[in-house]
């Protein structure tokens, strides 16, 4: 809702060549950024970001092992509930203002109401 960002969940098998996956996507203008709470193949690659914000569309890719989705959990949650899902976005827009060109602070205050849907949505499930 509030940032044009396209989120791609990208699923490996153990055994994957991390640095040449690392190397590929970076490769065609993707940046790393590396996870060190989650070691990989826990990853993350970004693009479309500058020092001043946003340049066009900006793309995450989120790569993990088979079975380590909790995001869709948190999709399929919000589709059920769409009330809960009015909720997220007015946090994401209210972020959005606060935290328009800087990245970090407005995916921080969206964790906590993340990580709260997500154990809801693991439990009745």
């Amino acid at each position: 809702m509030a940032k044009p960002t396209i989120d791609i969940l990208l699923e490996v098998i153990d055994g994957i060549y991390k640095e040449t996956l690392i190397t590929s996507l970076m490769g065609i203008g993707y940046l790393y950024d590396p996870q060190p709470r989650n070691p990989a193949p826990h990853m993350m690659f970004t693009k479309g970001y500058t020092p001043e914000g946003f340049s066009g569309q900006a793309f995450h890719v989120h790569i993990r092992y088979s079975g380590d989705w909790d995001e869709l959990y948190f999709r399929d949650y919000l589709i059920q509930h769409p009330e809960v899902a009015a909720r997220y976005s007015t946090l994401k827009l209210e972020l959005q203002e606060r935290d328009r060109f800087d990245r970090e602070p407005y995916t921080r205050g969206k964790t906590e109401f993340i990580s709260t849907i997500t154990r809801i949505a693991k439990k009745t499930s």
